[in-house]
């Protein structure tokens, strides 16, 4: 009989060594800047000022457009062109100081957004994500004229945006975080598509929150160079485990069985 307590502790063992060398972090990372930029892409003049509208300071960012068309020619014909009359779109920006994370340390990485109201003429849209082309900007001063722009041929996308208050929504991040570790990342927020004759937009809360602000989330094998971040905040309709509590539960787990496997063969 001992033998076979032996032998099965053995087993044990060697389930445990693949648990432990599997030992990961999980830190959010919170942006240091955040806004929202304007601007009516038709108007020869800025007569609302969108264009150097400051929002830095606001606790929300709006993402959206407002797209009307007319046609001109013969329509009856079909000899026609639509010509865009209003054409003002917005975008979030954020900028998420990743100097503490080394890339070979990263194993996933998200963003997260909690969008609070939406007014969306289709049931949902799909909202994507462009990589800034410099993170040379601050919350205090960027607006539409000044920000450094997105590399419009790369974008994250894939997720749909819905009619829905209090929702958080993510998006995968794994190769921008990798490339900018031990730097700085900057990212937008816009629509992915624009429909004529239609407004719509979506706000999404910013940092200026105390609660559902702005995060990514950061899967990591070691902990960060400045230390581990404090636990990530709850947000609404997802639900976040840490990984290392989840382990010390399982390797506990193991042991108080492995003691009742051993008391109940000594008293045999």
């Amino acid at each position: 009989m001992r033998k076979v307590t032996v032998l099965f502790l053995s087993l044990l063992l060697l389930l445990l060594i693949p648990i432990a060398a599997h030992a990961q972090y999980e830190v959010s990372v919170y942006p240091t800047d955040d806004a929202y930029i304007a601007a009516d892409l038709v108007a020869q003049q800025d007569i609302k000022g969108l264009r150097t509208l400051n929002t830095g300071d606001l606790r929300y960012m709006e993402v959206g457009y407002t797209y009307a068309v007319r046609a001109v020619g013969n329509v009856t014909e079909g000899n026609f062109t639509v010509v865009p009359v209003t054409l003002t779109v917005s975008f979030g920006m954020l900028k998420f100081d990743l100097s503490n994370v080394t890339s070979n340390d990263v194993i996933s990485a998200k963003l997260e957004l909690t969008a609070i109201n939406a007014s969306l003429t289709g049931y949902s849209r799909e909202v994507v994500i462009y990589r800034g082309r410099s993170n040379a900007w601050s919350e205090s001063s960027v607006n539409f004229n000044n920000n450094p722009g997105y590399f419009n041929d790369t974008f994250v996308g894939g997720t749909y945006v819905a009619n829905l208050r209090a929702k958080t929504y993510s998006w995968d991040m794994t190769q921008w975080v990798k490339e900018s570790a031990g730097g700085q990342l900057t990212l937008y927020v816009a629509m992915k598509t624009l429909y004529p004759n239609n407004s719509e937009w979506v706000i999404f809360l910013t940092k200026e929150n105390a609660n559902y602000r702005p995060r990514l989330v950061l899967e990591l094998a070691s902990p960060p160079q400045g230390g581990e971040q404090p636990p990530p905040q709850e947000q609404p309709g997802t639900q976040h485990e840490q990984t290392n509590f989840v382990m010390i539960a399982a390797l506990a787990a193991v042991a108080v069985a492995v003691i009742a496997i051993v008391v109940f063969v000594k008293r045999r």
